[in-house]
């Protein structure tokens, strides 16, 4: 600031000194043109006495050292006088009077001395200027001065992990617009940490438990502690589900890293009805062991262009959780699929299980939540199912519904475009609960987490 306010001082001297020349030298020439006028008038009354060449030579006596003065007659040079003028512009007038024609000519020379005063002037203007703009630097240095600081010192604070730094919004507009967005992110920052350290948490709980539970029967196979062959084949079965619960849990997370990357993609056109009675077939077995039926509802003719890996991920998460949950009555399980406008469709698990409370359906789709408060894992989820199938359907370009209520069953539903674009987007999948027991599900959309297997569905 200081730097442009010294050019511009310099510049405007400049400028000043060469305009005030300009309108001094026009200034002077006026004043002197002026003059030569009224001696030129003064020569024409001269010319008409008897004695008029002595009365000339008295005029060009007594300006000899500002004037010339050229008087002729029908032609012929009748006066002259040769003064001794300074080097200059010359200007000259001219008037005439009867036969003869009378020239007075002068020099204007510089303006040395009227040049030093505007100079001066204009120094006195420039400091003047330069003065006002130290003042308003300095102003403006102690204005932002406390906000930077406070800005450098909450960046200092949450780069060395204290992300619970904030910023006033006070200060200029501008200044307050960067503490406000500095907040929002902090704010972001730390609810990122939490939930990371939350989820860092609850999976080292899914790991902890069954390798406690594998290391406590294998330590007791190993010592002899169980002798009977009966409970000796039952801890054997114990150990295998257990191993098998981590060896899911890891599958589970390396799914959702690739997810969380920029995933290659390959599209296909499938049928709808025949996709969905491939998969109650190959989940069949499950659903005869908890006596549940498993029924397929589509139209014949409708086609859907996508990735077949990842609507997998999406719907054996949906027919999985449903078996797994449908409680101890003999249960029906629908698959289905139809059109929702012209460029949507909708695939589907309705069930008659035990269905899930409102409170728990914005929280379902969060990493290794679970609706059993005493976390009981015998069913054998991994915790991370719906978080892989919200990611998969952010990957296909689509969202997830629900809908659910305690004792009559659940609908989970994904909606697809007929031809995916496969454009990744920056936010989560909507998650909607349309019932009256699914609401507030917004919530859902603004975590961080992504979803789990459920406890109760």
């Amino acid at each position: 600031m200081l730097l442009a306010t010294l050019t511009v001082a310099a510049v405007g001297l400049v400028l000043s000194y060469f305009i005030a020349t300009v309108i001094e030298e026009s200034a002077q020439e006026n004043r002197t043109q002026a003059k030569m006028e009224y001696l030129a008038s003064a020569i024409r009354s001269t010319l008409t006495e008897p004695d008029a060449k002595v009365l000339l030579n008295s005029i060009a006596e007594a300006n000899e050292d500002t004037y010339g003065i050229v008087v002729q007659k029908g032609g012929q040079t009748f006066f002259i006088s040769s003064p001794k003028l300074p080097p200059g512009k010359e200007i000259s007038v001219s008037q005439n009077i009867g036969p003869y024609h009378i020239t007075v000519y002068s020099m204007i020379g510089s303006l040395t001395s009227v040049s030093t005063e505007i100079t001066v002037v204009s120094a006195v203007l420039a400091l003047l200027i330069i003065l006002a703009g130290l003042m308003t630097g300095t102003l403006l240095t102690r204005s932002l001065r406390g906000p930077i600081g406070e800005v450098v010192t909450a960046a200092e604070k949450i780069a060395s992990g204290d992300l619970s730094a904030r910023i006033s919004p006070g200060g200029p507009e501008e200044i307050a617009k960067l503490a406000r967005a500095f907040d929002f992110m902090a704010q972001h920052l730390e609810e990122s940490e939490e939930t990371k350290r939350r989820f860092l948490s609850d999976l080292a709980h899914e790991i902890a438990t069954p390798l406690n539970s594998i290391s406590g029967f294998a330590l007791a196979l190993s010592d002899g502690t169980i002798t009977d062959s009966r409970e000796r084949e039952e801890v054997v079965q114990i150990i295998e589900m257990e191993t098998k619960r981590v060896r899911s849990l890891l599958e589970d997370l390396r799914n959702l890293d690739t997810l969380d990357m920029l995933y290659r993609k390959t599209t296909e056109e499938i049928n709808v009805r025949s996709y969905l009675e491939e998969l109650a077939l190959r989940l069949k077995p499950q659903a005869s062991e908890k006596r549940a039926t498993i029924r397929v509802e589509s139209p014949a003719k409708l086609n859907l262009v996508t990735d077949k890996h990842l609507l997998d991920m999406v719907m054996q998460n949906f027919l999985t959780n449903a078996i797994r949950y449908i409680g101890s009555k003999e249960g029906l399980i629908v698959l289905y699929g139809n059109e929702r406008g012209q460029h949507e469709v909708v695939i589907g698990v309705r069930d008659n299980g035990i269905g899930i409370a409102k409170e728990h359906l914005p929280l379902i789709f969060d990493r290794l939540y679970r609706v059993d408060s005493a976390r009981d894992r015998q069913s054998g989820g991994s915790g991370l199912g719906l978080s892989l199938a919200q990611r998969a359907a952010l990957n296909l370009g689509g969202k997830i519904e629900v809908d659910s209520k305690v004792g009559e069953g659940s609908d989970f539903r994904l909606i697809l475009p007929k031809e995916i674009g496969f454009k990744r987007r920056k936010r989560e999948p909507k998650v909607i609960t349309t019932s009256e027991h699914a609401t507030n599900h917004s919530n859902t959309q603004n975590r961080t987490g992504l979803s789990s297997d459920m406890e109760s569905h």
